[in-house]
């Protein structure tokens, strides 16, 4: 019983773990029975016996004090095993009480309590093991719900990446196919621009060209690209001088000098 009981303290309270000192206690106690027993089991056996009743009156306390140290920090993990010592504890003062003093008590004899202990003992032992299998249970479910919503919240944020992506995206596509936009509006007005001005340095005659179609032709063109150029995502500040600059930009008349006469308003 007595090796058994530190052998079960040690594995069940995990002494190694939380209680290092009760841990090398337990030990010493097991080695203390172990070797008592090797040394006088054949030489001295009465000696044996009063040491192993003097043993138990000091591992049965030891076996209860290091389930209390336990359950002063886990003590819904261990409540069976100290229900269990406490229990315990009255068959071995009875014992220890008939061997040491000679006190008998009436009530009950001293090998019917040791017997009832160890029933009850045998009951809050199991009902201690069926405690501890449920308590890992429940750990485990925690554990598995807390991976679940970290994945669930990585999930959300994967999502929100993903959707601000696609809006990136989209935004970017518009824009590319405003510019593909732009730039086919470009083309007419360019070729009529071209034709304007072949037409004005192949004249043979001297006569002014249409003037007024070239000016409308570059009129439409700077109005796309300052169209375009005003359109910039959100968030984009607009750079100081480009909307002046683009208004001031110089027209026909002043970049094409006109024929002669155009000076005094006879190019209409």
């Amino acid at each position: 019983m007595l090796v058994v009981g530190g052998l079960f303290a040690i594995t069940f309270l995990q002494t190694r773990r939380y209680h290092p000192v009760i841990h090398r206690l337990l030990l010493a106690v097991v080695g203390l029975v172990l070797a008592t027993d090797l040394i006088l089991w054949a030489t001295d056996p009465q000696l044996l016996k009063r040491l192993l009743v003097l043993m138990i009156s000091v591992s049965t306390p030891t076996f209860l004090a290091a389930g209390i140290t336990a359950a002063l920090k886990r003590f819904r993990e261990v409540r069976f095993y100290l229900f269990a010592w406490c229990a315990g504890l009255i068959p071995a003062v009875l014992f220890t009480a008939r061997y040491g003093f000679g006190y008998e008590p009436a009530f009950i004899t001293t090998y019917d309590a040791f017997r009832l202990a160890l029933l009850f003992d045998a009951l809050m032992m199991g009902l201690a093991i069926f405690d501890r299998y449920n308590h890992l249970r429940q750990t485990a479910m925690d554990e598995t719900l807390a991976h679940a919503q970290r994945n669930v919240a990585l999930g959300q944020r994967l999502a929100l990446l993903e959707e601000s992506y696609a809006q990136v995206a989209a935004r970017a596509r518009r824009r590319e196919e405003s510019v593909k936009d732009t730039v086919h509006d470009l083309r007419q007005p360019m070729h009529a621009l071209r034709l304007s001005l072949r037409q004005m340095f192949s004249d043979k005659t001297g006569q002014a060209a249409d003037a007024g179609q070239v000016e409308s032709a570059l009129g439409y063109m700077e109005r796309l690209v300052a169209e375009r150029l005003a359109e910039r995502p959100e968030g984009d500040e607009a750079k100081p001088g480009r909307t002046e600059s683009a208004a001031t930009e110089p027209g026909i008349h002043g970049v094409l000098p006109g024929p002669p006469g155009c000076a005094t308003g006879g190019c209409g």
